[in-house]
């Protein structure tokens, strides 16, 4: 074997082990800057979570759901076409009503000059439903509430009022529309009287 033939050769085996090295160490280096951005990776995946949950936490206020819903606002109680016994009055509480629920407060009156004794089949007294443009029941709050089923009975003096209060949750108010409606539904009934009791209450969603 000649002695040019062996040079070729093991410079041939150097170049391929040069490259080799050279390689490798290409590989370390790509390896070790993968790694020296994962943390930063890390860092801006947690920093979005975190803004997130600040988003999720941070619940609107009655007026950001308005501007929300197309300027949908709740409106006033409409007077009824007949008497009834006793008189409903309903509100909404705008003050009251925060982190997106609504409060509304009923107050209920006897107008006569003597006292009316009202029965109950249970102890729900009156319900707030919402209904949509299509006169379809979408909510109710005693849906979410738990009442005795005993009979009871309450006497209300001549000018006395009973008052109540009902918390819409967040979910509902959100899907207000034009069209719909919040209803009382009165659960008392006359003693030894067929007459109405009291008309439904109702404040449109304008």
């Amino acid at each position: 074997m000649s002695a040019s033939y062996v040079t070729n050769s093991s410079l041939l085996v150097v170049a391929a082990l040069s490259a080799t090295i050279i390689s490798a160490c290409s590989q370390s280096n790509q390896a070790d800057a993968d790694v020296a951005k994962k943390p930063a990776q890390v860092n801006e995946q947690a920093s979005a979570v975190q803004t997130q949950d600040k988003q999720l936490k941070a619940k609107p206020t009655i007026k950001e759901l308005k501007s929300s819903m197309a300027d949908v606002t709740i409106g006033k109680q409409v007077a009824p076409h007949t008497q009834s016994v006793l008189h409903g009055h309903l509100v909404f509480d705008e003050q009251a009503s925060q982190n997106g629920k609504g409060v509304f407060r009923l107050t209920i009156t006897n107008p006569l000059e003597q006292s009316v004794k009202i029965n109950f089949n249970s102890g729900k007294t009156a319900d707030l439903v919402l209904f949509d443009a299509r006169n379809r029941k979408v909510w109710a709050w005693s849906d979410d509430m738990m009442f005795t089923q005993a009979l009871g009975s309450k006497t209300l003096a001549a000018g006395k009022s009973i008052k109540s209060q009902f918390m819409v949750p967040e979910k509902v108010m959100q899907t207000l529309v034009k069209g719909s409606r919040f209803q009382v539904e009165f659960a008392g009934k006359l003693q030894d009287s067929s007459k109405t009791v009291l008309h439904p209450v109702i404040i449109p969603v304008l």
